[in-house]
Order: structure tokens, then sequence, then C-alpha cells
């Protein structure tokens, strides 16, 4: 009797799934071309010396910082506390030679939600606001060079090609995601990650994340998704990887629309994964920000550039601080910037040891 009934309850269950008009198309690789890592544990090396400390942020009056770049024997943070939207330009030799630039407003060299910046090799510093839509330029000494208006889409991240002198724009909210830029700013062209007939449902995927480059390519990390990607500098694909992690990549679900078609859209699942994304000799290191509570802000997960497969993860902070970003310099100093339970902000460094 038991058998029947629970045969007949499992019949019910599959003609309703059955009819109903969504249904998961296997896993998200019909999508993004890539697989998920197989691995679900991972693999801890003791790769990086005892944090230093570098600057402990609340004796400079920054509320809320955010590291932006460590470069060219500068590290770039960013003041965000209301109507304090300035940066914090920091020498890594000499501490003399700390100024800041920017003020809040809407003017050149003003910002009102500075999202982006960087430091070029030559010193200079490119800073965008997503909300005035505008990339401004400094000399190394603090002093605005130029300022480039964004008509028609918000900047999200940017990261540059230094052998190309290229500039890639980073644009969540738009159909065409990185934008490539020459050295006077001339727009050369846009890309994106699947085929224009998807073109709608990216900025659902993409709704946050961190990019970098090296010498011909440029990387995605993804905030709110797993994707972990690469691209060539003219905007080819070559991986699209599910970042490490302990939960289900999201999944892609097909929806019948009038019985004319089908509308493609991602489900609404998304867990937060990645925070930064930083490269160093041809190793991709990624700040966790996953499910995990004990690895948030603890754990660097390495990637093999070539490939994106997972190599093994790095410690850093302690169980009294979090990061919330970092950078790592030519040397192979991580700059980490952590905070405690008091949200008291400290710019830490570990000297990073590349198996």
């Amino acid at each position: 009797m038991k058998f029947f009934i629970y045969s007949f309850l499992f019949t019910i269950i599959f003609l309703f799934t059955s009819c109903n008009n969504e249904q998961t198309i296997g896993n998200s690789e019909v999508f993004l071309s890539g697989k998920a890592q197989t691995s679900n544990l991972r693999i801890f090396a003791d790769s990086i010396g005892n944090p230093n400390e570098f600057a402990s942020l609340d004796t400079l009056q920054l509320f809320r910082p955010y590291l932006f770049d460590v470069n060219n024997n500068k590290v770039v943070i960013n003041n965000s506390g209301t109507e304090e939207a300035k940066f914090l330009v920091a020498s890594t030799e000499n501490p003399s030679n700390n100024y800041t630039l920017g003020s809040y407003g809407k003017g050149p060299g003003e910002y009102l939600n500075p999202i982006g910046a960087e430091i070029s090799n030559d010193g200079s510093i490119y800073v965008i606001d997503s909300q005035l839509r505008r990339l401004d330029k400094w000399s190394q000494s603090g002093e605005l060079i130029e300022s480039k208006l964004f008509d028609s889409y918000a900047p999200h991240r940017m990261t540059f090609i230094e052998n190309l002198n290229e500039l890639y724009i980073f644009t969540p909210s738009e159909d065409r995601l990185f934008h490539r830029y020459d050295s006077n700013y001339n727009h050369l062209t846009s890309f994106q990650n699947a085929s224009d007939s998807l073109g709608f449902v990216l900025k659902n995927v993409y709704l946050s994340g961190d990019i970098d480059s090296d010498h011909n390519h440029i990387y995605y990390a993804g905030y709110g998704n797993h994707f972990l990607k690469k691209y060539s500098s003219n905007g080819k694909l070559l991986f699209s990887r599910v970042m490490i992690e302990e939960i289900t990549p999201p999944s892609l679900v097909s929806e019948v629309v009038d019985g004319n078609g089908e509308m493609l859209k991602i489900s609404d699942d998304f867990k937060a994964a990645a925070r930064t994304i930083d490269l160093y000799q041809n190793k991709i290191f990624v700040l966790y920000l996953g499910n995990d509570f004990d690895l948030i802000g603890r754990t660097i997960d390495v990637y093999d550039s070539d490939t994106g497969d997972y190599m093994y993860s790095l410690k850093i902070s302690n169980k009294y601080r979090r990061a919330l970003n970092f950078d790592i310099d030519s040397q192979g100093v991580i700059y980490s910037l952590e905070y405690d339970a008091n949200m008291n902000y400290k710019l830490f460094t570990y000297n990073l040891r590349v198996q």
C-alpha cells in the first residue's frame, strides 16, 4: 500500500514538473562554455610571511577606505565617507611623500562615487567615477591633467595593458561589458562574453566583479557569481571557469514566451564569490567571499592564468581581522586592507612566496 502511495505521489510530482514552463538546462556550461572546478576542498599552502603593519588608516582620517592599486612605489586608497570622496596616495618608501587628491563634488577632480583607480607605470593616476561617468588623469605629483566623460555608460572598474598602452573599462550594467581605449582615450572596441541573442541577460549575470590584466590579456572574477574568465586584448574569450566553491554554480533556465520562441534567463540564487582579483607571475589571486564564514576575507585562492585551474589557497589576516581587498606589487608584496570588529582599518603587507 505504501509503495502504491509513494508511486502515485512521484507520478503527480513528475507530471507537474514536466508541465512547468521553466526548466533547468543541464548546467551553466550551456551558457558559459566552462566547467566547474572538481575539488571542493582548498589546499592551503604556507606561501606568505607574517603580516607587517604598513599604515593604520583610522589615524589618517579615512572613513571606510578602499585599496585600489599599488604600483610605482605608491598605494592609492579611496576615502568613501560622505562628502569625503578623496584619495590618499601613500608612498611605500617615505611616508612624508604622502598626499591626497580629489574632493567631493561634480567638477573635474571632484567625485560623487569614485569606484576605480589605477596607477600606470609612469606614475600617472587614473580615477573613474560611476555616478559622474567620468575618467580623470592625475600626474604622479597630484596635479589634474585631463578629464574624460563617458556619455553612454557608467564605468565600474578599469585596468591597463601597459605594453599596448591601452585602457579597459568594465561596465556591468551594459550589454557591452568591456570597452577598450587607446592612450588618448579614443574608443577602439567594445565586447561582451555571450552572443548578441543573450545580451539582455548579461546585466543579470555580471552584477559586479573585478578585472585585471597582464601583457596581452584581461581577467575577470565575479563578485555576484562564481565565474573566472580570461580574454585576449581584442575580446576573444579564452577560458570560462567556475571558481572553487562549496555552493552550486548559478543555473541557466529556459522559459517559453507566448509559444513564439524561447527566452533565456539566469536563476536568481546568486551567491557572492570573489571580492578582488590580482595577477602575479602567471597566477591569478582571488580574495574569497563565499559562504564559508570563517574563510571570508581570510583566504586568497590561487589559479593558473593559462588554464584557470585552481592550484592552492593562502591564509591571510587572522581571527580578529578580515581583508576587504588587496593588491600585489611588482616585488611580490601583498598589500592587504583589513578591518576589525570595531571597523578600524589597517593596511598590512605580506611577503609572497609563489610556488
